[in-house]
């Protein structure tokens, strides 16, 4: 009896240990057949219909429009006294902005009006002696040598007059100057000066400090450069699309506003500057923003696609796919004609179907039978 229980116990090991070693054979099974058809996958695509955008993206500068931003610059020099708006703040055109210390021209003034009044008590006398000079050389009590001199003497005093006002005024408009006043509406959006600074005015000679910059905000482009290759697809008055990093979610508008006519370097890259100019500007974009500007340059909607990677050049220089119709078939080289090209996709126009299946790399030849 007991040898009897011992071998039923016996046989039930063996069976559970068999029923286990056969669901651990099925699972790796699976686990190889599924492996062996992800691989199988990998190694094929299929053309299949989406739609497929032609863009160029670049990254481009957000400034004030140059027809609308002036650098402001004194036309004399001298030490500011009083600097009234501060960096970000609008003002009108007109208002008055910087104010540079007077007090060395008032004493000028004073001196030169002092000049003018001087001259003009010389001027009075000169002409009254000339004009009896005059009266007394009709009746030939002197001779015309004493009034020749009378009449120069009222010339030289005319002169010195002259000279006089010329310099006064000269003063009163370098009064007037030592107030700087903005030339347009707009916003101050840089201020590079201190109260107390000695500036230099802007003459020929040199360029003269730089006060402040004042900009019409309401008017801003963004500054591009689209290599050589993809400027031939650029266009003035073309509608572009573009994003700002503080904003990712809000897409805005322009329209190209010009293009160089001559090609520039940058970062060692050959191309040419475009000027886009922002359509409905909205607060959040502000100057100094870098902004990712979209080009559209074809969209085309329900056409066959492949994978980039797909397609390859043959020896004759044809674009080429290699069409696996069964695994049995050896791969069938098969000439296309394509469209837009993207970075990862590529536009089928002739040659294959949907659902065509087409080998991702390029088969190897067979060796030669011998």
């Amino acid at each position: 009896m007991k040898n009897t229980t011992l071998f039923i116990l016996l046989c039930a090991l063996l069976g559970l240990g068999g029923w286990f070693g056969f669901q651990k054979l099925k699972s790796i099974s699976k686990n190889k057949l599924d492996s062996s058809k992800g691989e199988m996958e990998e190694l094929y695509a299929h053309v299949k219909r989406e739609t497929l955008v032609d863009k160029i993206v670049v990254s481009g500068d957000i400034s004030p429009d140059s027809r609308n931003s002036v650098e402001v610059k004194g036309e004399i020099s001298g030490k500011i006294k009083n600097i009234f708006p501060t960096i970000g703040q609008s003002v009108k055109s007109g208002e008055l902005l910087i104010e540079l210390d007077d007090r060395d021209l008032l004493t000028e003034k004073s001196t030169a009006q002092t000049d003018v009044e001087g001259a003009q008590l010389s001027l009075d006398k000169a002409k009254r002696l000339y004009e009896r000079s005059e009266k007394l050389f009709e009746k030939k009590l002197i001779s015309m040598e004493e009034s020749e001199n009378k009449k120069t003497d009222f010339l030289i005093a005319k002169n010195s007059f002259e000279k006089a006002e010329s310099r006064l005024r000269s003063v009163i408009d370098k009064i007037d100057k030592t107030q700087i006043r903005s030339p347009i509406d707009g916003k101050v959006i840089a201020l590079p000066i201190v109260a107390g600074q000695v500036v230099v005015g802007a003459g020929s000679v040199n360029a003269g400090t730089l006060l402040m910059t004042v900009a019409d905000l309401s008017k801003m482009i963004i500054s591009c450069h689209i290599n050589q290759i993809d400027i031939s697809h650029i266009n003035e008055n073309q509608t572009v699309t573009f994003k700002v990093d503080s904003v990712q979610q809000d897409l805005f508008k322009g329209t190209v506003n010009i293009i160089s006519p001559t090609a520039t370097s940058k970062n060692n890259i050959k191309g040419y500057g475009v000027t886009i100019q922002i359509l409905e500007l909205d607060p959040k974009i502000r100057p100094g923003m870098t902004a990712d500007v979209t080009f559209l340059i074809k969209t085309s909607e329900n056409t066959l696609t492949l994978p980039l990677n797909s397609v390859f050049n043959d020896e004759e220089d044809r674009k080429v796919v290699y069409l696996q119709t069964h695994p049995e078939i050896e791969p069938k080289k098969q000439a296309i004609s394509t469209g837009i090209i993207t970075y990862d996709k590529v536009e089928v126009l002739s040659g294959l179907k949907e659902g065509d299946q087409v080998l991702l790399t390029k088969p190897k030849p067979k060796p030669l039978q011998r």
